[in-house]
């Protein structure tokens, strides 16, 4: 079975940690990546050749909303689930209209962020 390769991109140390072991509850997740900027994402794609990026929208050097663009522009076969604290519904819909996969407000759960990433690999 291929497992899907996942990129996960947060500023926070914890975070990142955090979720990768929330992702490790699905033996068909495999995080091959983490980010800690934005910048740091793109190069990590480049070389990781991943499935689904799992972005948060506040970063330094390079926004969420800035690598997004840079993915879709760049890698339209890598998919990208949003994450934030914010649940601002106008910045989701932007979002949604440039075609991202997911936006998970945090804290969310376990079975939300896998769903997340299956339905993610699902629009490739």
């Amino acid at each position: 079975m291929k497992k899907i390769r996942v990129i996960i991109a947060d500023d926070i140390a914890d975070t990142r940690r955090n979720l990768k072991v929330m992702l490790s509850f699905s033996e068909e997740i495999e995080v091959v990546g983490e980010a800690k900027d934005g910048k740091e994402v793109l190069t990590l794609i480049d070389k990781l050749n991943p499935d689904v990026v799992i972005l948060d929208i506040n970063m330094p050097q390079m926004d969420g909303l800035n690598v997004f663009k840079a993915i879709v522009g760049n890698y339209p076969d890598v998919k990208v689930i949003a994450i934030s604290f914010q649940d601002d519904k106008g910045y989701k819909r932007i979002l949604e209209r440039m075609g991202i996969s997911c936006y998970l407000v945090k804290p969310f759960s376990i079975s939300q962020l896998i769903e997340a990433v299956r339905k993610a690999f699902g629009e490739r």
